[in-house]
């Protein structure tokens, strides 16, 4: 339980100082009015962004660990916790200083936290029904559809807020598959399992939405809107279809917990309207 749960803030730790590596790469290269996927090739050369690669992939990782061995929803929520670690590096990194209302919403995303360290019950998930890997698996092409058009509709804040949500829900994907996925003994097995294809689609489409969301707004209100997205869709699934729970007596405090984590983390999307400073090359 400890380890599992040590791993989940490692990983929200690794999250929330990439996210802000990641936007001074973004801001430095030229960016596109529809959603480019040779922006990744470009965003590659800033020494940056690569550091916020490396970051990620600790960070995933550490969830990857955390992930098979808690509730989604505990583990969902306490990596959410990384918007308020991104808060707190762009003020140190970029001095985006956070106001009042955003220390609340930190304070706020504290208390959660600790609600559901304590509520969450260790355990594995079920597997997912043929109907349920089906969805999963077929859900990409929507996703991504729905952000080709967002990314040519709107830009600025608005457009960072919907593409980090869409990223959101990609990464959330990701995480529904990697909780429900039976691990085989045989390695071909694992290579020829479409969830894992529908794995690695999610993570690249998640990553190549986000940064596109760094290009337009702030590194906050993007972060928070995919914490959000990538907590809630992930969660939901995991009580209604794979089994996860809390403690015994722990059910409110985990609920409680749950919805504080996503008003801190809501908050701090809706203060996060003004573009951080450019870093020019």
């Amino acid at each position: 339980m400890i380890l599992p749960l040590a791993a989940a803030f490692a990983a929200a730790l690794f999250y929330g100082i990439s996210g802000v590596l990641k936007q001074m790469g973004a801001r430095r290269t030229r960016s596109s009015t529809r959603l480019d996927p040779a922006l990744l090739v470009r965003v590659m050369r800033q020494p940056p962004y690569l550091a916020g690669i490396v970051l990620d992939v600790s960070g995933s990782a550490a969830s990857l660990y955390a992930v098979r061995r808690l509730p989604l929803f505990a583990v969902q929520s306490v990596v959410a916790s990384g918007i308020g670690v991104t808060a707190l590096a762009a003020w140190l990194i970029l001095d985006n200083r956070p106001g009042r209302l955003e220390r609340v919403a930190l304070a706020l995303l504290g208390a959660g936290l600790v609600m559901l360290g304590v509520s969450a019950a260790p355990g594995s998930a079920r597997e997912l029904p043929l109907a349920g890997r089906t969805l999963l698996v077929l859900s990409v092409v929507p996703i991504g559809l729905i952000a080709a058009v967002s990314a040519r509709s709107h830009t600025g804040h608005r457009s960072a807020l919907r593409l980090g949500a869409l990223s959101g829900l990609a990464f959330g994907g990701a995480a529904v598959g990697i909780r429900s996925m039976e691990v085989p003994s045989e390695a071909w097995r694992l290579v020829a399992n479409p969830v894992v294809w529908a794995v690695a689609a999610y993570a690249v489409l998640g990553m190549l939405l986000f940064t596109t969301a760094l290009q337009r707004g702030s590194v906050t209100s993007a972060s928070a809107a995919l914490m959000v997205f990538e907590t809630v869709v992930p969660s939901l699934v995991g009580l209604v279809v794979l089994g996860d729970h809390a403690r015994p007596g722990f059910g409110a405090v985990a609920a409680a917990g749950f919805a504080v984590v996503l008003v801190g983390a809501l908050t701090l999307s809706r203060t996060g309207k003004r573009p951080d400073e450019r870093h020019d090359p």
